[in-house]
């Protein structure tokens, strides 16, 4: 019943969690009885609790599973204390998360301009540039079906943080480099999906080899050289 539910939650972990928390308090009414929603929701509280379970797990959250046993009215008041405090514990790591993200924004932005003396320089048209190819890579990675799922959660939190971070003067190209690293991922796919992904990144490269090399910097390695490419899908099927 929700195989199309996944595909729609956020790549961001926490994100997800809180999705999945705010569907089960949308069906769950609180007013019901055990009784009607025994008859009515049990097999979908336990198909949302797997659901949470599960993203717990692979994300390396910490729970308490609750202990669910042979008695219905039972497991359903265990699930509904179950998913109560866990949208309280992920409200909180969201509020976290949030800071955080906000610190190493602002950080970013200010280190460059009082303390470092030296920033990457983009003009507005590079930014531009570099805001169109990423959210046209967003959409091609989201439709993607043949790229797997840990791959595209990746490769989309990648684009995400690369996307918060730019802005006129940056003090490095670390989250450049690292979408650069993520972008091989895309060979593993099918070819048909993977030609587009790679022509887009190889023109958002270009983009900041214009900022690099402005800036002095000169690498020991062609940028492109650092991309994946179709051939490399050829030799590694």
């Amino acid at each position: 019943m929700y195989e199309a539910y996944l595909k729609s939650l956020s790549t961001n972990p926490l994100h997800a969690c809180n999705a999945v928390c705010d569907t089960f308090f949308a069906l769950h009414n609180p007013n019901s009885s055990a009784t009607a929603n025994r008859k009515k929701d049990y097999h979908k509280y336990i198909e949302l609790y797997v659901i949470l379970q599960t993203l717990f797990k692979k994300s390396n959250i910490q729970y308490k599973e609750p202990d669910l046993k042979d008695d219905i009215d039972h497991n359903i008041s265990l699930i509904v204390n179950f998913f109560l405090e866990s949208k309280k514990a992920i409200r909180k790591a969201l509020d976290l998360q949030d800071t955080q993200e906000l610190i190493e924004k602002y950080r970013a932005q200010y280190e460059t301009n009082i303390l470092s003396g030296f920033s990457y320089e983009f003009n507005e048209k590079q930014l531009a540039d570099i805001t169109a190819l990423i959210l046209q890579m967003q959409e091609l990675i989201k439709q993607a079906s043949s790229i797997e799922f840990v791959h595209k959660a990746r490769l989309k939190a990648s684009l995400e943080r690369l996307k918060k971070s730019i802005h006129k003067n940056m003090p490095n190209m670390d989250r450049f480099w690292g979408l650069m690293f993520e972008s091989r991922l895309v060979i593993k796919s099918d070819p048909n999906e993977a030609k587009p992904i790679i022509e887009l990144m190889q023109k958002l490269a270009n983009v900041f080899y214009q900022v690099i090399s402005s800036s002095g910097d000169e690498l020991p390695f062609k940028i492109n050289n650092f991309l994946p490419t179709m051939d490399e899908k050829a030799e590694n099927p």
